[in-house]
């Protein structure tokens, strides 16, 4: 795709995503510049680089094209307040056109949020804990009501599809989150993704918690079920048993709940 861009358009093609770890195809393919990791200061950097207010060795997070090789400049530092970033701004879109038929029980109008970047686990399978370096940053309980709000207010979102690697990693979050929300009394559904170990110790009050505040659909990172596949992506045995029990309880809740 980039090779026919540039056969009808002179312009910079830059790309990022997961696939940024392994930069050298992408620049072989003529691509410009390759943003690696988390993007939003990068981004910036690279505006400035693009109106020659810096050269491109100046640029953090990124790989590119020298001399035949591939280069890489200094990692970007991960942004440490993630309240500090702006909402999407969904009127650059038709948010009425976004829907995913993977889950069963959406509503529209539809979106995607995510509250936290990062995970504790190292899957062998998964580049989460490359691109956030093995720590979890949460945005602030208020900062993602915030956004709620001018989801369901201004757009008339009924359901959200939360996409954070794992959701409600911490308890005393979830527990502050979710007394914002079900003050909110809004007519709103929600899924979110956990890990089969989600809420070991509190599962019960942590998925009443998901339950009063409109979540319907949880989808669990059950990988497999065979004990030597599990050990070859880094993945506990005890992971089945508790999937199990996590699945049977939001059964009972009447949450939906997907593999």
């Amino acid at each position: 795709m980039a090779r026919k861009f540039k056969q009808n358009f002179d312009t910079p093609i830059i790309v990022g995503g997961p696939g940024s770890l392994n930069p050298a195809p992408y620049i072989n393919a003529e691509t410009n510049i390759v943003c690696i990791g988390e993007g939003e200061k990068t981004i910036l950097e690279i505006v400035d680089f693009l109106h020659e207010k810096r050269k491109i060795n100046e640029v953090n997070g990124i790989a590119y094209s020298k001399n035949g090789g591939v280069v890489r400049s200094s990692p970007q530092d991960l942004i440490k307040d993630l309240d500090a970033l702006p909402f999407p701004n969904r009127d650059k879109i038709s948010i009425h056109h976004f829907r995913d038929f993977n889950i069963y029980n959406m509503k529209l109008p539809y979106t995607t949020m995510i509250t936290s970047r990062g995970c504790l686990y190292r899957c062998s399978f998964c580049t989460s804990h490359n691109i956030w370096m093995g720590k979890i940053r949460s945005r602030s309980p208020l900062n993602v009501i915030e956004e709620i709000d001018e989801l369901v207010r201004k757009y008339g979102v009924k359901f959200i599809s939360f996409q954070d690697d794992i959701f409600g990693f911490n308890d005393d979050w979830l527990r502050e989150f979710s007394g914002l929300l079900v003050g909110r009394k809004y007519n709103l559904n929600w899924m979110c993704i956990l890990h089969p170990l989600s809420f070991r110790k509190k599962r019960n009050e942590m998925l009443d918690l998901l339950r009063a505040t409109g979540c319907n659909t949880i989808s669990l990172g059950v990988q497999s079920a065979d004990k030597n596949l599990l050990e070859g992506i880094r993945r506990r045995e005890s992971e089945l048993n508790s999937a199990i029990d996590l699945v049977k309880a939001s059964k009972k809740r009447g949450m939906l709940t997907a593999i």
